[in-house]
């Protein structure tokens, strides 16, 4: 076996002992007393009674030492080996059988592969150890109950033999094999280093990937550290892939150290030279190996310091919002409510109409219905919650406070939903696959405040006032994932509110008071997006949205402002990730084509010198206006 390997084959003391013995709790319904008609030169089938008996089965006294195949060992593959044996009356190992095999290997990324050998034997020798050890095992022979009691019997039964490469803990108590071991482990710690020229002047460069040890999992957000003889030093982060990069290295020799909470230190040194790129692999091996552990990763550096992402599962933790995801942005730092809490939304003092709402990255009128009390997108149709007080980047334009954008999830992987009654409004929502790459979500909502108040009104004397505050939304959301790199999805979406104050009966109001009070807000729209993966650091977001909105103002029968709108928007953007995530680069433009239809109505302002007239009795003016407007920027 080759030293330089710090693995250790764990048979058949400790772990062999619990896999046997777990095999044999396992396999006692193929202990067989009865004879085999169909082979009769067989000596242990000639000594089986030709009886169904209640049987104990063997007991392990002594296994013998199993053989590691030596081609399986450098190769690092592992195995399960079924065997059949034939035990007689003196629990002796007549005969041993390989019958089945499962092989365990490694893929290029580190990952596990398991493979049900059928065909022996296999290439690598496993079945041919086992069965040569099992011959020289010993066990406790069977027994049969029989009428004078419980007697040794012949048996066949199946035996499970592992070849495991693990790690001997035992040395790592030891100090002084600790730090042979440690000599030894350093050797392993660059298995494949690699060298090639690079066009970068008189620098050198050095490109790694972090595995742990024994599993090959690449190490991500782990710091690797690199200090010169000088003592300049630099650090960087492992990504998903263990890979990390360090440019414009000074020639010469320099320290590399691994530090990490629950594994062992790895301190190298390695020699670089002018314009060669070396590629290196390191293992970082565990302090303990329990299957009872954990591990947290997070993003080293984050991009934007007051950009603030809040995924579903926080959401749904935070109290105070009804398990409504918009409304934990009023619980945001930088962010505070309007007077009565009206809904609207306060950035760092700016005004509310300074702010953008956004819905995947696309403008909307509003987040809430009228009164704050409910966000017009249900919380399950979100995956995350991006909000900006302030200090945004230039990806995003017509807004002077901050930015909130909701981020539709990703597709549901089973089918689900639910329907809610509460004082408010009844919803219901359900989502689900409906093909192998198809997802569709389906979401509505409507209120009865409208129908309580009503209700009220006809039950209450004195008052001759309609009330009828109400609000309602739906949304249809379609996903499609074309390919591994590719998603398309669509998003339809409406809200509309509307409260009116309408006197019954208006015969003793003045003219000026008439009309009563009326304010309506509807919008509708259609979203589509195709996301793509054009590299393994670049990605594009291609997004179109056409929206359409009414506006209804309306104060007694003398003032109003109406407003229908329709716009268009577009936005494409291209994004570039470093290998350590410590470096984004963006590219983009966005548009858009907006129409808006005004009807105002107002009583005439009279001029200086003028007599005052009744409000009822005043000229009112008209007016009418369509406004364009168009955009385009291009931002980076």
């Amino acid at each position: 076996m080759n030293s330089k390997r710090s693995k250790k084959l764990f048979l058949p003391k400790i772990a062999l002992i619990s896999m046997i013995f777990a095999a044999l709790q396992s396999i006692t319904p193929t202990l067989s007393a009865q004879n085999d008609q169909n082979d009769q030169n067989d000596t242990i089938d000639d000594q089986i009674p030709n009886t169904t008996q209640t049987l104990r089965p063997p007991t392990l006294i002594e296994a013998a030492e199993v053989v590691y195949p030596s081609d399986a060992w450098d190769d690092e593959v592992q195995a399960d080996v079924i065997i059949e044996l034939d035990l007689d009356e003196t629990g002796a190992v007549l005969g041993a059988t390989a019958n089945g095999m499962m092989i365990y290997t490694y893929d290029d990324e580190g990952y596990v592969v398991e493979t049900l050998l059928e065909t022996l034997p296999d290439q690598w020798g496993f079945a041919q150890a086992a069965e040569e050890a099992a011959l020289n095992y010993q066990f406790e022979p069977a027994q049969a109950l029989t009428d004078e009691g419980w007697i040794a019997v012949p048996v066949r039964m199946a035996w499970q033999i592992g070849f495991v490469i693990t790690y001997d803990e035992a040395i790592l108590n030891d100090s002084t094999e600790e730090e042979s071991l440690q000599d030894e482990v350093i050797e392993e710690q660059v298995p494949g280093r690699e060298t090639r020229p690079v066009e970068i002047g008189t620098f050198a460069q050095l490109e790694g990937t972090l595995l742990e040890r024994g599993t090959r999992t690449p190490m991500n957000a782990i710091a690797v550290t690199i200090t010169s003889e000088e003592g300049i030093s630099q650090t960087v982060f492992t990504d998903e892939q263990g890979q990390f990069f360090l440019g414009e290295l000074a020639p010469g020799q320099w320290n590399i150290s691994v530090t990490e909470a629950g594994y062992h230190t790895v301190d190298l040194s390695e020699t670089l030279n002018a314009s060669e790129a070396v590629q290196v692999r390191y293992f970082i091996e565990r302090e303990n190996y329990s299957m009872y552990t954990s591990r947290t990763t997070t993003t080293p550096v984050r991009r934007e310091v007051t950009r603030r992402d809040v995924s579903l599962a926080e959401i749904q933790r935070i109290p105070g919002t009804s398990n409504d995801a918009l409304r934990v942005v009023l619980n945001m730092p930088g962010v505070s409510r309007s007077a009565f809490d009206g809904g609207e939304i306060v950035m760092r003092g700016s005004n509310s109409s300074d702010n953008a709402y956004l819905l995947d990255g696309m403008p909307i009128p509003l987040l809430y219905h009228f009164g704050g009390l409910r966000s017009i997108v249900p919380s399950e149709l979100l995956g995350e919650l991006q909000v900006t007080p302030g200090g945004f980047g230039a990806a995003y334009g017509n807004a002077t406070g901050g930015i909130v954008n909701a981020r539709t999830g990703n597709a549901p992987e089973s089918t689900h939903g639910h329907f809610d009654i509460n004082v408010m409004d009844t919803s219901v929502f359900i989502q689900g696959p409906i093909s192998e790459r198809l997802s569709l979500q389906l979401g509505a909502r409507r209120s009865y405040i409208d129908g309580v108040l009503a209700i009220a009104n006809d039950l209450t004397e004195g008052i001759n006032m309609t009330q009828a505050p109400r609000y309602y939304d739906a949304q249809a959301r379609l996903i499609w994932e074309i390919n591994e790199k590719n998603t398309f999805s669509t998003l339809f979406f409406l809200s509309d509110d509307a409260f009116a104050l309408v006197s019954d009966d208006e015969s003793d109001i003045p003219p000026e008071q008439r009309g009563g009070f009326d304010l309506t807000l509807h919008f509708q729209g259609i979203q589509t997006h195709l996301n793509s993966i054009l590299g393994p650091q670049t990605s594009n977001a291609l997004s179109f949205q056409l929206l359409t909105v009414e506006q209804r103002l309306a104060v007694g029968d003398n003032m109003r402002i109406n407003m229908d709108a329709i716009s268009l928007f577009m936005r494409d953007e291209i994004t570039w990730n470093s290998q350590n995530e410590q470096l984004t680069l963006q590219f983009g433009v966005d548009g858009s084509i907006r129409q808006s239809d005004w009807d105002v109505a107002a009583p005439r302002i009279q001029g200086e010198g003028e007599v005052q007239e009744d409000l009822g009795e005043t000229e009112v003016l008209i007016t009418s206006a369509i406004v364009n407007v168009n955009d385009v920027a291009v931002y980076t």
